[in-house]
């Protein structure tokens, strides 16, 4: 009988323990999973700002050569310090449709500001800039309806 008794608490002990370690197995995946979102919302927060700062048709509005210059050097430095994090969360992510959201996001972020450098060097060179004007536009919308869908997928992941 006492040893009944003994096997039953050393069964409930042993069984409260496996609960503990399992239970403490789920806190840390919440903790990693909120880590990542977290690490997630900084790199897309870089990138929503890049994209809102060079969208084409403030930017071409009172373009000059000088103004171009000096602006573009600086979205350029800023894209290069949001673009790492960005292709590291397309290679690194577990979950496989936020890594090709963020890697289709970094291709089309870098299509669009070329295409509105390209838009922004012909409003200061040309009169006929209404062609690249609509390209950069299309583009830029394409990388911000890109990063909303990013965005959803990691809330969801």
């Amino acid at each position: 009988m006492v040893t009944d008794s003994v096997a039953i608490v050393v069964a409930v002990i042993s069984a409260l323990g496996s609960g503990g370690a399992w239970l403490q197995g789920r806190v840390q995946v919440r903790t990693q999973r909120n880590e990542r979102r977290d690490r997630a919302a900084e790199i897309l927060a870089a990138v929503k700002a890049l994209l809102d700062d060079t969208t084409p048709d403030p930017l071409g509005l009172f373009a000059t050569e000088e103004k171009a210059q000096k602006a573009f050097a600086a979205i350029e430095d800023r894209w290069q310090r949001c673009r790492i994090p960005l292709l590291t969360l397309a290679y690194a992510h577990p979950s496989k449709r936020v890594r090709d959201l963020a890697s289709r996001l970094e291709a089309a972020t870098s299509s669009s500001l070329a295409q509105t450098a390209l838009f922004i060097g012909r409003v200061v060179r040309s009169p006929e800039f209404d062609n690249a004007r609509q390209e950069a536009n299309r583009m830029h919308g394409n990388a911000v309806s890109l990063l909303d869908h990013l965005e959803q997928a990691i809330q969801r992941a």
